[in-house]
């Protein structure tokens, strides 16, 4: 594994995240990170959720095969809960420009 990243607060109420890897198919089973997953693989889905409110960010899918592959499908999911409340600023400030984001809406 590389340099630990550090990983960001909930960007709703500033809680800790924690990272879970699940089989991608029901019946979602708890992946542990181990040395080798087989010839096959292993499909899987990573993700990170808040602690405290329960929000989570955009899942990553993958097959993994070892440890290297478990730990890229997790650093995936890792790097979009971090830019989770970033990506669409522009969309935001530009919806909060023209008046969108107040309730009720004066154009109601």
């Amino acid at each position: 594994m590389n340099e630990p990243i550090k990983m960001s607060p909930c960007a709703f109420c500033g809680g800790p995240p924690v990272t879970i890897l699940t089989t991608a198919f029901f019946p979602r089973q708890h992946v542990e990170r181990v040395a080798n997953y087989g010839e096959d693989g292993l499909s899987v889905e990573a993700g990170v959720y808040c602690h405290e409110c329960g929000a989570s960010g955009e899942t990553a899918e993958d097959e993994i095969y070892d440890a290297e592959s478990y730990d890229d499908v997790m650093l995936d999911a890792i790097g979009k809960w971090n830019v989770r409340d970033k990506r669409h600023a522009g969309l935001y400030e530009s919806s909060d420009h023209a008046g969108r984001n107040l309730y009720p809406r004066a154009d109601a």
